[in-house]
């Protein structure tokens, strides 16, 4: 026991339980004192803090001494417990714990008293290594020996706090991944976070002197500024003398050894792309100041006129009529926006963005240069105040004053870069001569085919990645036609051989010529020539009919601003099939000759025209040459197209009703005015009938709610078909649908017989078409069947059966969903489906049973009553069955 007690009294004399002290909210040689106690960190209260007690927390991290103890938490507020007060070294302890105190975690302080220290640097020297004069790999003095700094978390503002610390005034960037070679020695710094306002890199946050998990491979390394700026004088924007700042003032380069390497460096430092030229003999005039560099050896690659090889700073053995100069490339690229191919907003690219050009002084001269740069011939117009638009990005040159005779737009006196006084309503454009002046078609015919133009001295394609209707309207026209029928793709008339001139064109349609429309650029594509676009140009902007009808006529086209005839010479249906489609028929009927509808009067356009019948226009047929024909008018060619698909008889009966027609897909009506029965003949004849009883009109059967179709009807009585007679055109009528025509035409059905049954019951047939046919039961009733029987002289019917009850016929099914009033004379007058319209089979082939006497009985076993809900005619009887009796009863 007496042991245990002796070594307790002696640790608390020796022993230290503080086992670590750190500095927090600061860098790496200040900050908040903060030390490490039963588990946890905590603060020291300032409570009697002075310079002997910070001294003891600096030796005890590793400095030589503090230059200062400071309190009120000038380094922010700690969180955890405050483990110390009052305390009070005498500066010799080792550690803070060996000085007077409190007691630990006795204190009557807040974390607004927290304490603070700031210790001398331990990296008193620094170094760059493995570069030159300004840049190099960062090495550090610490504990006797040099070491690195690990690149984890470097960037420029820890490479400004170097470079000052090396007594330059900035840095030009911090680089990493050992770019100027491994470093041998220890690894003293990782983590390294400055603000860059500090003086010494210790000053910085950082992971702790030696405490890293880097390799050499991590070495950071800085290349500070020597000249904190360098400019171009005496001449213009991107070329001039060269001065650098140095030392507070301005000087010049000698141009001793100065060559296109230094130059390059030098507009690349400048945001340039590259330098075009470097001259020297005081080009650009002589300076005046002090020759800061001279011997410059750059190897061209350099990022910073300080990386080159030089003398020594303002030891120069030249004068300023040797002053160097360089004409550095602004702009690499120059663009028209806002406009088309060839005309449009100046922009050129400068910086990383595109800008514009102000209008100030902008005239022809300027325009040429841009042309000449741009790939054109010359200029036709100098455009200003922003006619093309005015864009949103910086405007870049102002005051352009070009001899006409530069190369490139930078070539030209102008103010510096972006410094202007206009605004982007002034925003200078240029329209350039065509590049794309000679365009033809290949592959197809006069007036179709692959689009090829000719540029750079050869022809070549147009790919067809966004081709369409606009973009071959200016094709066309620009080839002398009106208008283009159709842009085509994927190399429709034969892959070309050429290079592809243009892709992505996207024209308006109201361009004089290709190279007018955006495009991604001359030469510019990602296609093959499987997507060459290709244009069918519209020879005649309209076809029309004369000297006949709305669906006949003589074919005559416009061209040329006036109408003109087709010569008859090899005029078949072929040709009227294309002609018919073209006007919006289905197809001709008819492809005739020698004038049938009257001579024309003007031009004979076309001769031996000669289609496949498949084309979409007259203008795809071969030909010969427009109006060279060897024909007169009385050659003239014509068509007859068909216009209706069906006539229809509605509201009425089978053989009666409201004329209808099928046009343009839906069904339409005729207007009554002037239809008699001559008209009313075609339509019934081109229905399966023999001939019309009668015509009539004002709706007789009906007013319908479609189109009225066809109005001034006049028929000879002759035509096979209705479209055939004169009418008005399609569609134009002065009527309403109370004047819709109709027809009653002849019965058809005029012979009617029984069958499979008895002389007065049995299967109905109808005679049609040269044979027997028989009636599907759809809807077939006790009215269906006293029609029959009265046609075949009956007074009566007593029954209508169905299910093919007296047997199935064997010839067509002529009628199907009969449904009639039992007033008709005949069966033909009645609703129907239409003859030899149905979906029935012969086993629903319906029948009757007839009778002279009401009371004849049934030739079957079935009861006759009568249930009928009013009495119509003194001739029905109704059926129906009471129990196991059978009866009937006639209604009057």
């Amino acid at each position: 026991m007496q042991l245990w007690w002796l070594l307790v009294v002696a640790c608390s004399v020796s022993c230290s339980v503080l086992n670590n002290v750190r500095l927090a909210g600061g860098g790496g040689n200040y900050g908040r004192v903060e030390v490490y106690y039963n588990g946890q960190w905590g603060t020291v209260c300032d409570d009697g803090w002075d310079l002997i007690d910070a001294s003891v927390v600096c030796r005890q991290l590793g400095f030589d001494f503090a230059l200062e103890g400071n309190s009120n938490a000038l380094y922010g507020q700690g969180s955890g417990p405050i483990v110390l007060d009052d305390v009070d070294c005498t500066g010799d302890e080792d550690s803070l714990d060996q000085c007077g105190h409190a007691g630990l975690e006795e204190h009557n302080c807040n974390h607004h008293g927290d304490a603070g220290v700031v210790c001398n640097s331990v990296l008193h020297t620094v170094r760059l290594a493995g570069g030159g004069g300004n840049y190099g790999r960062v090495e550090v003095h610490y504990d006797g020996q040099w070491g690195t700094v690990c690149d984890d978390g470097w960037d420029l503002n820890d490479a400004h706090v170097v470079c000052r610390q090396l007594g330059f005034e900035s840095a030009l960037e911090g680089n990493s991944n050992a770019l100027y070679g491994v470093g041998l020695g220890p690894i003293v710094l990782d983590d390294v976070d400055c603000t860059g306002d500090e003086d010494s890199l210790d000053q910085c946050r950082h992971a702790g002197l030696g405490e890293d998990n880097c390799s050499h491979f991590e070495d950071a390394g800085v290349v500070c500024r020597v000249f904190d700026n360098v400019r171009l004088a005496g001449g213009g924007g991107n070329y001039g003398r060269v001065e650098v700042h140095y030392n507070g003032h301005w000087g010049t380069v000698c141009g001793d050894g100065w060559d296109l390497n230094d130059a390059h460096v030098v507009c690349r430092q400048l945001g340039f792309e590259f330098a075009l030229e470097g001259n020297s003999n005081a080009l650009y005039g002589q300076g005046s100041g002090p020759i800061v560099l001279d011997n410059v050896n750059c190897l061209g690659n350099e990022d910073f006129l300080d990386h080159c090889g030089r003398d020594g700073l303002e030891v120069p053995d030249c004068g300023h009529h040797e002053d160097a100069g360089v004409v550095c490339n602004i702009l690499n690229t120059v663009r028209l926006a806002g406009g088309g191919g060839n005309y449009g907003r100046v922009e050129v690219h400068y910086n990383g963005q595109w800008g514009t050009v102000c209008d100030d002084g902008w005239d022809l001269n300027d325009a040429h240069v841009v042309c000449r740069q741009l790939g054109f011939e010359f200029a036709l117009e100098g455009i200003s105040n922003a006619l093309y638009g005015q864009y949103s990005g910086p405007i870049v040159l102002g005051d352009v004053d070009c001899t006409g005779d530069e190369d490139f737009l930078y070539q030209c006196r102008h103010a510096s870069f972006e410094e202007d006084n206009c605004s982007h309503s002034e925003d200078a454009g240029v329209v350039c001569n065509s590049v794309l002046h000679t365009v033809r078609l290949a592959g197809g015919g006069g007036n179709y085919g692959r689009v090829e133009v000719h540029y750079d001295g050869q022809w070549g394609t147009v790919c067809d990645d966004g081709w369409d209707l606009n973009d071959a309207h200016v094709v066309c026209r620009q080839l002398g036609f009106e208008s283009a029928l159709e842009g085509n793709s994927n190399a429709l008339y034969g892959v070309g051989l050429g290079p592809i001139v243009l892709d992505d064109v996207d024209c308006r349609g109201d361009e004089d010529s290709l190279d007018q429309c955006r495009h991604a650029g001359l030469g510019e594509d990602n296609c093959s020539h499987f997507e060459d676009a290709g244009v069918v140009c519209r020879v005649f902007d309209n076809v029309r009919l004369a000297g006949g009808g709305g669906n006949y006529g003589r074919v005559e086209v416009h061209y040329n601003g006036h109408w003109g005839t087709v010569c008859g010479d090899g005029w078949d249906l072929n040709d009227a099939h294309v002609v018919c489609r073209q006007l919006g028929f289905e197809f001709a009927l008819e492809g005739n000759s020698n004038a049938l509808y009257g001579q024309g009067s003007g031009p004979i356009v076309l001769d031996n025209v000669n289609c496949t019948g498949n084309e979409d226009f007259l203008d795809h047929c071969g030909r010969d040459g427009l109006e060279v024909p060897d024909c007169g008018h009385h050659e003239d060619a014509g068509v007859v197209c068909r216009v209706f698909d069906n006539v229809r008889l509605a509201g009425g009966g089978g053989n009666y009703g409201r004329v209808e027609v099928h046009y343009n897909g839906h069904w339409g009506t005729v207007c009554g005015d002037g239809w008699d029965l001559n008209d009313a003949h075609v339509v019934c004849r081109q229905l399966g009938f023999e001939f019309a009883l009668e015509d009539n009109s004002n709706a007789l059967y009906g007013q319908y709610s479609g189109p009225i179709v066809l109005g001034d009807v006049d028929c000879t009585g002759d035509e096979d078909f209705l479209y055939q007679c004169r009418h008005a055109s399609f569609e134009e009528d002065n009527c309403s649908h109370s004047e819709d025509a109709g027809v009653v035409c002849n019965n058809i059905l005029n012979t009617v017989r029984l069958a499979g049954g008895g002389g007065n019951y049995g299967r109905v047939e109808v005679y049609y078409k040269g044979q027997w046919g028989t009636v599907c039961d759809d809807w077939w009733d006790l009215d269906d069947a006293i029609v029959v029987c009265r046609q075949l002289g009956f007074e009566f019917a007593l029954e209508g059966n169905g299910i093919a009850l007296y047997g199935q016929g064997s010839g067509p099914i002529v009628l199907d969903d009969v449904e009639c009033t039992g007033d008709e004379d005949s069966l033909d007058q009645c609703r129907h489906n239409g003859l030899e319209e149905h979906n029935c089979g012969h086993h629903e082939d319906a029948g009757v049973v007839c009778s002279n006497t009401p009371s004849t009985l049934l030739p079957t076993t079935e009861a006759l009553t009568t249930l009928s809900p009013s009495t119509k005619v003194p001739t029905r009887l109704w059926r129906w069955k009471v129990g196991e009796g059978e009866g009937g009863v006639v209604v009057w």
